[in-house]
């Protein structure tokens, strides 16, 4: 199936990729899991400015 949540960092920007396209994007409790631990462990990351919610494919969720 491939990576859920694709984390990408660049210039104090965190994109955050929602990456089940065959799923429309569903938040599946695993997918859930994953986005708070991600979450969770960049928080104490000054260097992030913003954080960007996206999805991979026509549908967010």
């Amino acid at each position: 199936m491939g990576e859920l949540l694709l984390v990408k960092k660049e210039s104090g920007i965190l994109r955050l990729t929602l990456n089940r396209p065959e799923r429309r994007n569903a938040l599946s409790r695993n997918l859930l899991e994953f986005l708070e631990s991600t979450l969770d462990s960049l928080a104490a990351d000054e260097s992030i400015r913003a954080v960007v919610l996206a999805a991979a494919g026509p549908v967010f969720c």
